[in-house]
């Protein structure tokens, strides 16, 4: 969405103040974005430490979950 910004703002300089992406990946996040949601650009940055473990808990949890998938589709080929 910054690259569809920083394009419009050649036509609509006053584009460039504004927040789109952060504010879509906000409601996208809290699951409210949808095609009739209205986007006024603005955005306040969450001052909330990152959860940094469990971010890199949910990345271990999928790479063991991949690494199970894949010794099963082994085990099935060799038997």
């Amino acid at each position: 969405v910054d690259n569809i910004t920083n394009y419009y703002a050649l036509f609509a300089p006053q584009l460039l103040d504004s927040r789109y992406a952060q504010e879509i990946w906000s409601l996208f996040e809290d699951g409210l974005l949808h095609p009739d949601v209205e986007l006024h650009g603005e955005f306040v940055d969450s001052d909330a430490p990152a959860d940094v473990d469990g971010v890199m808990a949910e990345i271990k949890a999928a790479l063991a979950e991949q690494e199970e998938r894949q010794q099963r589709l082994r085990d099935a080929q060799e038997g």
